[in-house]
Formats: structure tokens, sequence, C-alpha cells
């Protein structure tokens, strides 16, 4: 049959024996971008490689807040494959919220989506000590971006 055992099995089994040309997509700006089931791969590789380059094991969290988007799976299935614990956090809580989360998940870095959810958690990044980096998928001017980690794992 097939030796699908852990739900990030499933990328590889799609891209071997059904891939698509649109596996995910989202609208931005009004236009589509789509990703393939071999990009999907890619990327979740990327990020899993990247992670364990920056010295992530089994069992370390990291906190993401970010909005419904391909990223989030990518980021999701990356963590997944490398035993990291995503600590997935909702974009509309109040900082309070944000702090209490962060301060008792142990994580180690943050990852967020926009520049609004970065200038909303810099003040609580700041007063959390487990947090080590704060990184954006969005490109914003002197902040880490994903894209940083997925170089780390080419």
């Amino acid at each position: 049959m097939n030796n699908i055992k852990r739900t990030f099995d499933i990328l590889r089994y799609n891209e071997e024996h059904q891939p698509l040309e649109k596996a995910l997509s989202i609208r931005k700006q009004g236009k589509w971008i789509a990703y393939s089931t071999s990009e999907y791969r890619k990327q979740v590789d990327e990020i899993s490689y990247g992670l364990m380059a920056m010295g992530f094991e089994k069992g370390d969290k990291i906190a993401t807040v970010i909005n419904n988007s391909p990223q989030w799976n990518f980021i999701d299935f990356g963590m997944s494959q490398l035993g990291v614990v995503h600590v997935g956090i909702y974009p509309t809580i109040s900082e309070k919220e944000y702090l209490h989360i962060l301060s008792h998940s142990d994580s180690k870095i943050l990852i967020v989506a926009t520049k609004e959810l970065y200038d909303k958690l810099l003040p609580v990044y700041e007063q959390v000590d487990s947090l080590k980096e704060i990184y954006s998928i969005e490109e914003l001017a002197g902040v880490k971006n994903i894209k940083e980690i997925q170089e780390l794992g080419t």
C-alpha cells in the first residue's frame, strides 16, 4: 500500500503519486500565487533543514503568530518533520494574552506574519527571556526574515 505514518509523509507520497500544479494557493494584492506539490515540499524541507542548522532539536518550541496562509503550512510541516513543537498563537488576541502564552511556552524564537503583528508583538518579545529571535514572513527593514531560515536549509 503506502508508508504514510506521519502527517508530513503525505507530501512525499503526493509528490510521487499524485503531484498537483496548484497544491496550495493564496490571493495577494488581487493576484493568485500557487505552489505545486513539489514547491510545497521544497519549502517544508528548507524550513526543517534551516531549523536544524540553527541547532533546533526534537522537543524545542517555536511560537508563531501567522494568519492562515501557505507559509503557515510550510512552517508547521517543517517543524513537525524535525520534531519541534509548534506553539501556534491566534493573531487576534491581546498583548496581555500574548505575554502569558509566550512567557509559559519556553519558545526559543517567534515567527510573525506581518508588520502589524511584528509591531504588536515586539514589546511582548522584549519581555520574554526564552525568546532569542523574532522573524517575519513579510519582508521588513531591520527584521530577520523567514527566508534566512530557509537559506540555511538549502
